[in-house]
């Protein structure tokens, strides 16, 4: 349970920061959604664009009970997983839940 807090705490800090990147746009804003209880941490932007509404969601991760970290969706040219490492979480523990399952052997992280 202390890996996985550990794990939550890195990923939230890393969203916050990615959170005060500035948008394309002023009237947009970004909104982290983390859910500690199921594992889900999310970073969406929300506003408008001229007179086009924006919802779109950027980035989500999930630690699951066995600790390891998928990461869902990458809608950035951040490279999430390099990111994670980085700041202590286990390559091994890193799932590229966005991979094909046959393709993950080759990401050099956790097949599942």
């Amino acid at each position: 349970m202390e890996k996985i807090n550990r794990y939550h705490q890195i990923i939230q800090q890393w969203l916050e920061e990615q959170s005060l990147i500035k948008p394309f746009h002023e009237d947009i804003e970004k909104i982290i959604i983390a859910d500690t209880q199921s594992g889900h941490f999310q970073l969406l932007m929300q506003g408008w664009h001229d007179k086009q509404f924006v919802h779109q969601l950027i980035f989500h991760i999930q630690v699951k009970s066995d600790a390891k970290v998928w990461i869902w969706l990458n809608q950035s040219d951040q490279k999430i997983a390099s990111e994670l490492v980085s700041r202590g979480i286990a390559q091994n523990d890193i799932v590229l839940g966005f991979q094909a399952p046959y393709f993950r052997q080759f990401t050099g992280y956790a097949v599942a």
